[in-house]
């Protein structure tokens, strides 16, 4: 006689799994907690570090350094959580539960903050106002962000396409989450750009842009998690990209051996 054992979640419990599933996410990621807003010295001021000219060739040279050790690390974490979000993931629960007392109108200010149509416009905002007024934070977080967004959403346009994943609600297109890899991914820009208390925010906000796309029925928590791998490996590459190495750079070759090195 053959006995099966069902795993039964109480309200919430999936949702605190992707909460839990964020937080491991970024144990993984570069966290400068003492890094200052303001740039190097010895760095070139915002607005000719941030000029338009400049872009496309910024955008070239920052590709590669996708494709670093940390980066892997990061993608085979999220791999793994992602994985076990889909073993766990039931989109009516949770839309159920995010849908009670106050979760419901800061899930609907996720939804809105993570909409491309807000966050694009504020990067080109923030980049044109900085370099007018001569700020270096604002004028380099903009960049920065603008960038990060297009190279996430390029990426998570080709999975989409790809996977072409039915949605919790009937539409197509579910896997992964592009408001989540967007949200996340400007997060570590404007961590490293304008500071702690920014950067908090901004990673707050991107957490309730992952339960506003839940709540919806836009998103299986899986679509989230694996936007918010997409979003947080751009978006501190280009963050700190002058931390960042190439993968090959972390290949140490000697005498009868081969290591990988992982600088931490």
């Amino acid at each position: 006689m053959s006995r099966s054992i069902r795993i039964r979640f109480r309200p919430g419990a999936r949702v605190a799994s992707y909460l839990t599933a964020i937080l491991l996410l970024g144990l993984g990621a570069p966290v400068d907690l003492a890094a200052s807003a303001l740039p190097d010295p010895g760095q070139e001021t915002g607005s000719r570090v941030a000029s338009f000219r400049g872009f496309p060739r910024q955008v070239i040279s920052d590709l590669p350094r996708l494709f670093s050790g940390r980066s892997g690390l990061l993608l085979l974490s999220g791999a793994a959580l992602t994985a076990g979000a889909r073993q766990i993931e039931d989109p009516d629960e949770a839309a159920d539960f995010l849908q009670r007392g106050a979760l419901d109108p800061i899930s609907d200010v996720g939804n809105v903050y993570g909409d491309v149509r807000f966050l694009v416009p504020l990067s080109i905002v923030s980049w044109v106002t900085g370099r007018q007024v001569g700020s270096d934070r604002f004028a380099l977080a903009g960049r920065d962000a603008f960038e990060a967004i297009g190279v996430s959403l390029a990426i998570v346009g080709a999975v989409k396409f790809g996977v072409d994943r039915e949605r919790p609600n009937g539409d197509r297109y579910s896997f992964p989450s592009g408001h989540a890899a967007t949200t996340f991914t400007i997060a570590p820009v404007v961590h490293k750009h304008l500071g702690n208390t920014a950067g908090f925010l901004a990673y707050s906000f991107a957490i309730l842009t992952g339960m506003g796309r839940m709540e919806d029925r836009f998103h299986y928590m899986s679509d989230v998690v694996a936007g918010t791998t997409i979003g947080l490996i751009v978006g501190h590459t280009i963050a700190h990209r002058e931390d960042q190495g190439r993968l090959a750079q972390h290949i140490e070759l000697g005498p009868n051996r081969i290591a990988f090195r992982v600088d931490w």
